[in-house]
Formats: C-alpha cells, structure tokens, sequence
C-alpha cells in the first residue's frame, strides 16, 4: 500500500483543522444530591453548548437517572415536580400541565430535540399534551424558566424546557449491538410499565429502538381513601432514532416518536368524581380522551468553516397530533352522547448557523412552522347521530402558520458576559368553517351559521442579558427579555367546554411581556446554588372572564385583550455536600401576579392571575458511600394553600375548593441498588405518611401512599 504524499497529509490536516469533531452533549446531570460539575452545560438557553454556571438564564436540569431510577417518575411533567418556579397541576390522571412562572398552556413551550411541540390548537390554560412525549427517551430535560421568545418564538413566555433524547454514543468500529428492558410497577396506581429497548451501532451509523407499554389502573388517593373510579388508562409508545456520522464535518439524525394514549378520562366533569374541601362534582356520565402523537424528523449538522458560517444546521420535521374526545352527557331521555376532536398535521423548517467573529458568538436562524387543522363534532341520542357540527374544539378547514427569523450575539467585555438578540415573527389564521357565535346552534344549514376568519400579526421582540464574574464560584446575572404570543385558532376559534364554554372571538391583538431578572449562581467544592428574583409586565393577555351565563351547567366565558397586569417571584435552590456520603438540598419559590379581568358586568377589575403557584418549597437529602452499589433518599415537597383566585378560578367549583386550595405536605424516601453494571433494582415509598392532597388548580388528588417498584437491566 502506497504510502500518502506530503501534499495529502497537508489536505488531511486541514480538514482535521477545519472539521473538528462535534462536542458531545452535555453531561448528564448529577444524581439528586449532587453538586453540579463544572462540565455541565445546557443547549436550550443560548441554541448552543454552553456551561450552565455562565448562562444568564434561571434553568435546571432533569436527568434521566432521576427520572428512571431515583425518583422513579411517571410521566414527563411528573418529573418537573421539584424544579423551583414549576407547579406541575393535574385536570386528571393522564392529564398534568405545567405552570412555569405563573404560565401554563400556550404561553410555554414543549420542545422535542429542539422541535417544537406546540401547535396552533393549544389552549390558554392547562391542557393534556405534555404527557404525551415519553418520558423514557428521555436524556435530560432542560428547563429555562423565563421569556425565551427571541430564540422560540411565540408562546415562550413562562419558559421553555427542552426534552432531550438519548442517542447512541458509542461508535466503536464494526457491529455491536445491546439493549434493555425496564420494569415498572406501583401500588396506588395500580400500574405496570415495561420498555424493550435495542441500541447498537455498525461502524459509524448508530440506532436507538423502544416500545413502551403502560397500563394504569384507578388510583387510589391519600388518608386510606379509595379507589378513585374511572381515572386509568393506557399507553402505548414507540420510538426510533439514527444517528450516521458521515465524517468529522458531518452528522446526520432521522428520528420518529408514537405516541397513542387510549380513553384518558377527565373525571372531574362527571359523576365518579371525589370531593375534595368541598368541591363539586360534574353532571356527566364519561368524558374521556385518547390522543395520538406521531414525530418525524431529519437533520444535518455540518461544519462549513465559510464566512458566513462555521457551522449550519437544519432540521425538517412532520408531527401529527390527534385528539378524539368521547362524552356522556346525561341519564334523561333521550341520551345525548357526542364525539369531537381534530388532527393537526405540522410541518416544520429550521435553520441554524453559528459564526465566530470578532465582535461575538452569532448565532442566527430562520423558522417555518405550518399547521393544517381538521376538526369535527357529532351530536348523538340514544346513540343515533342527529347533528354533524360546523366544527370541533376549533375551527374545521383551518391553517397556520408562523414565520421567525433570529439573530444573537454573544460577546465578554472584561469579566461580563452579554447576550443580546432579537427576533421578527408573523403569524398568519386562516379558517373556512366557524361557527358563527351570533348565531345560535351548531348546524351548518342554518342560515349564517358558517363564518371564515382569517388574521395576521407581526412582531419583533428583544432580548439582553449578561452574566458577570465575581469569582470562580460566584457568577451574578440578569437582563431583560421580551416575550409575546400571536393569537392562535384556540383563541380566535375555540368553541369547547373546559372549566368554561369558550366561543370564537375573531378580532384579538397579539398578547406582550417584559421580564426583568437579577440573580446569583455559586459553586464551590461542596455546595451550589442559585437564586433569582423576577418581575414580568404584562399588556394586552387574553383573558377568558366570566359572563354570568352558563351553558348547561357550566359558565360561559368570553376571551378579550384586557389583562394588563404583572407577575413577580423570587426562586432558590442550594445543594451541599454534608459529609462524603451525605448531600443535602433545598428549593424554594413564591410568586404573586394580577391581571385585569373583565366581570360579567363588563367592568374592569384586577384580580390574580389564574392558578398562581402557592409559596412551594423542597427537601432532599442522599447517602451514598464511594463506590457502594447503594444509594438511599428522603424528600419533602411543601405547599402553602393558595387562596389568591382569578374570577375564572373563583367559578371553578369542580377543581378549586371554596376559599381556596389547602396547603401540604410529603414525604418520600427511596433508594437503589446497582446490582452490576448491566443491572440496577430501585425503590421508592411516596406519600409516606399517606396525605390526602392536591396541587392547586387540579381536577384531582395525588396519590396515596405508593409503593414504587422497577428494575431497569441493559444487556
């Protein structure tokens, strides 16, 4: 074999120059307990890999370990729990929402690897499809809590957490190939979960493939209470990821999520509903809901090393959202039943570049996200269909689509780091079949009874932020960014029975927000920490307030862009090494907000924002020996009662008690063992001393005492 010439080897270095390998993903993050490395970093802050001691952004990371084997969480938004500045609130069992400094619904956003997972039919408040992203892919879930709508666009007002997947790591020459299987059984949930998984690689093409299957049974809530009637359901996932490192220069990623939750019921609506200090139960005899997710995508990351860019990235991405919801409405004569839901099919474009230059870090890129919206609804009497609606939960024969184009830099002037951006978005409605809310009933062959609306907003929003360098262990940080979300076909369409009947409310402006943010990160050898106060000004909220009306039993709502208003809250957590085999952490938030709320009246008052997050705090602590296979946990989780409501909360008799939420507290201990390196068994006992609660804003309890049981074995 001939022997390369100078002239190639000089080729071969300058590639190996101009094409350095990737950086890694960040490094999972520490069990609960520990402290954080300094090689932690986050992507979801600034777009890329940054050490997340630097960045100017409140955020914590999830790690898998957590969520699997620590703390041995159920869902997604069940492993948000203990983030300071997050209320996890649950409508039902199969349905948790997270509040993200005093937000929820559409003013957050879900991402899946960096896709969003929002769309133009999500609802202003609580709604069911965070739970549908499996919490099992999962390699970290990174929140940054604040307004983030200069990278994310719209509806990134409360925060945006990114649920990271895991991937194959391992590019070893030649074919090896492995996997695993993890078991999951608790007690009050009456529950089983399993995951199959096969992971490998052949030289440098990489794969990761799963099926999940989850059977949840009724639960059973706290204070030796029974059986909660009609609260489980099921669950079937699946999932597949390649990874194929064309070259130093070059890595290319196919992935694809399904997602199939069946018959997921919302039981505080009907007559199985448990009281709770009070609260009323609903007049149904069913509603439940199944729900579809399907996510494609590919992408290219490559280096390029050109003027314009050293490294570009581009993603397209299809996801499919179903929603059939199924309700009995009442035992007279005749029954009345109906069906109702909507596909929504989603096309996404993203570009990124990076580029370093000599005044700063740019990181710039260009959005396109295009919803097209199917929805029905079908009236029934004792089981004969008698009415085809002009619509669904939103309008049927609708598009939308948004449009961003982003530019950020990031530069260090002494010891202080800026980050400054700003974003230009449009957002364009259209819909051909809505039901005309001047007209009443739902049937298309009445006379006006079918109106189109269409609209479109633009937007350009800012943002600049710094971290500052004390010392090696102490960074101050800070800023102010902008946020702001354009009307959606929930806003301008929706017609729907949540907690209250909304109807179309064409003519909207686009909601806007200013945060502000001081706050302080430290690290040293056996403590960390941070802690942040904020303050959001808020102008123009959509606001569903009360009519006075009801429709059947439930009242009526109408949505205008009179909440002009403000949040504020201050959040802390601290971890320390007590010892070499003890850790101990805390966390803590609070958090107050009013917005201008309309009474049936018609007048104006300012009143607190919807499901304010009562003053909530954690505790933690860990033993673990050096290399001892066992690891064992106590924690807390307290809640103060929240009787500070909104005019819409103050007519939610079926989730909020009169007077307000009580106030908790938990206990929970745990441990697990690491039976070799292929093998790890984990327990947990929750709810210890068997509390009868719920998290303010919930159409249900949490669990009762709950025996955790999983065994998670790689082989």
């Amino acid at each position: 074999m001939p022997r390369p010439s100078r002239a190639s080897l000089a080729v071969l270095a300058s590639l190996a120059v101009a094409c350095p390998a990737f950086a890694a993903d960040p490094a999972p993050e520490p069990a609960p307990g520990a402290l954080a490395e300094a090689t932690e970093v986050l992507v979801t802050a600034t777009r890329r890999t940054d050490p997340s001691f630097d960045v100017p952004w409140s955020a914590t990371v999830t790690g898998s370990d957590e969520i699997l084997h620590e703390r041995l969480r159920r869902t997604l938004p069940d492993a948000l729990l203990d983030v300071p500045g997050v209320m996890v609130q649950k409508t039902g069992y199969g349905q948790a929402s997270p509040f993200i400094r005093g937000f929820t619904g559409y003013h957050t956003v879900l991402l899946v690897d960096g896709i969003r997972v929002n769309n133009s039919t999500f609802r202003s408040g609580p709604n069911q499809y965070w739970s549908t992203v499996d919490a099992f892919t999962v390699d970290r879930l990174e929140t940054v809590r604040g307004p983030a709508s200069v990278l994310y666009g719209s509806d990134a007002v409360g925060g945006v957490v990114n649920a990271v997947l895991r991937r194959r790591t391992s590019f070893e020459p030649g074919l090896h190939s492995g996997g695993r299987t993890y078991l999951r059984y608790a007690t009050a949930e009456d529950s089983w979960t399993t995951r199959a998984e096969f992971e490998g690689n052949l030289d440098q093409l990489g794969v990761i493939a799963g099926f999940n299957y989850k059977a949840y049974g009724d639960f059973r809530a706290g204070d030796d209470g029974d059986r909660q009637p009609q609260t489980g359901y099921r669950e079937q996932d699946g999932d597949l990821r390649l990874d194929f490192n064309e070259s130093s220069c070059s890595v290319w990623t196919f992935g694809h999520q399904h997602v199939n939750q069946d018959d997921v019921p919302r039981t505080h609506r009907t007559l199985d509903a448990v009281p709770y200090h009070g609260t009323t139960i609903g007049d149904e005899l069913r509603r439940d809901l199944t729900q579809t997710r399907d996510l494609t995508w590919l992408r290219n990351r490559r280096h390029v090393g050109s003027a314009i860019a050293d490294d570009i990235e581009w993603t397209v991405s299809f996801q499919q959202q179903n929603e059939d919801q199924e309700r009995d409405r009442d035992t007279t004569a005749p029954r009345k039943s109906d069906v109702q839901g909507y596909d929504v099919s989603t096309w996404g474009f993203q570009v990124q570049a990076e580029k370093a230059t000599d005044i700063g870090m740019l990181t710039y890129g260009v959005e396109s996200w295009n919803d097209t919206v199917d929805s029905y609804r079908r009236d029934f009497e004792d089981g004969v269909k008698v009415l085809d609606r002009i619509q669904g939960p939103v309008a049927d024969d609708a598009s939308y689509r948004l449009l961003g184009v982003y530019l950020q830099d990031e530069f260090t002037v002494g010891a202080t780091t800026i980050t400054a951006g700003a974003r230009w978005t449009k957002a364009t409605a259209e819909a051909d079949e809505v039901d005309n809310p001047l007209v009443g009933g739902g049937d298309p062959a009445t006379p006006g009874n079918i109106i189109s609306i269409d609209g479109d907003w633009s937007t350009v929003v800012g943002s600049l932020r710094a971290s500052h360098k004390l010392s090696d262990s102490f960074r101050v940080f800070g800023g102010v960014s902008q946020g702001f979300r354009a009307p959606n076909l929930s806003d301008l369409t929706r017609l729907d029975d949540t907690s209250g009947v909304e109807t179309p409310s064409p003519d909207l402006d686009e909601e806007k927000f200013v945060q502000a943010e001081l706050g302080l990160k430290a690290r040293a050898d056996r403590w960390s920490g941070q802690v942040g106060f904020w303050h959001t000004w808020i102008k123009d909220l959509i606001v569903p307030s009360p009519t006075g009306g009801l429709v059947g039993s439930t009242p009526e709502v109408r949505k205008d862009n009179v909440g002009d208003g403000w949040a504020t809250g201050i959040e802390a957590e601290l971890s320390y090494r007590l010892t070499d085999e003890w850790t101990a952490g805390v966390t803590g938030t609070w958090q107050e907000g009013e917005v201008d709320q309309l009474r049936p009246s018609g007048a104006t008052v300012r009143r607190p924002l919807s499901r304010m997050m009562p003053v909530t705090g954690t505790i933690h602590a860990t033993y673990h020996e050096g290399k001892s296979p066992w690891r064992m946990w106590v924690a807390g989780r307290f809640a103060d009662k929240q009787d500070d409501l909104s005019l819409k909360d103050d007519t939610d008799s079926e989730r909020i008690p009169a007077g307000g939420t009580p106030g908790y507290g938990v206990w929970s201990v745990g441990g697990s063992w690491s039976i070799d390196d292929y093998a790890v068994l984990s327990l947990a006992l929750e709810n210890v001393f068997d509390r009868d609660y719920r998290i303010h804003g919930s159409g249900t309890n949490e669990l009762g005492r709950n025996l955790v049981l999983a065994i998670d074995v790689k082989f």
